[in-house]
């Protein structure tokens, strides 16, 4: 009997070294344990061109740079072919967007197998990129961060931690006083 994961996060990102927190702890026995898979996409490799530019200025004008729209969509539509789950989600890390809270992690615990997240970067992500992938955006909370890897994984463990079987004890679940 081969287990599958019950969630499987797809993480996009400019800096997959980032994410060395998930190798820790809980998350790294609930993957071993096939509680959790997370997969990490480094956006460039799916750039065209040979200085795998990612980052554009705004489409439409405005300060800075974003990330660019067709690496985003060319690797969400790859991994979408390919987990060809009807219970699958985008998620894009937004100041914007709605606040992620732990009710909203419980949902997403139960109702999507594979969980795609985009964390953006610089000044963002091209706005066409919530329209095209019909990506719900989420802010982890009311500030702004550098870049999305830090709420992509604030996400994982506050789902990975729904999920029968991530924490020790079941009632370590409970919501406490003095949690982070």
């Amino acid at each position: 009997i081969i287990l599958k994961p019950m969630v499987t996060f797809h993480i996009l990102t400019l800096f997959p070294d980032s994410f060395s927190y998930l190798n820790e702890s809980m998350l790294k026995r609930a993957v071993k344990n096939k509680k959790i898979a997370i997969k990490i996409y480094n956006l460039r490799d799916f750039t065209v061109g040979k200085h795998k530019t990612a980052d554009d200025k705004p489409y439409g004008g405005g300060p800075g740079m974003v990330l660019k729209a067709e690496p985003i969509v060319r690797a969400t539509r790859a991994i979408q072919s390919k987990v060809k789950s009807q219970r699958s989600k985008v998620i894009l890390f937004a100041a914007d967007g709605k606040q992620f809270t732990n009710v909203y992690a419980k949902k997403l615990s139960k109702s999507y197998k594979d969980i795609i997240l985009i964390a953006g970067h610089y000044e963002g992500v091209d706005e066409r990129v919530a329209k095209i992938l019909k990506a719900e955006k989420v802010s982890i909370g009311p500030y702004i961060l550098t870049g999305g890897e830090l709420p992509a994984m604030i996400l994982v463990d506050a789902v990975s931690r729904q999920i029968q079987g991530v924490l020790g004890k079941h009632e370590s679940l409970e919501e406490q006083k003095g949690s982070y």
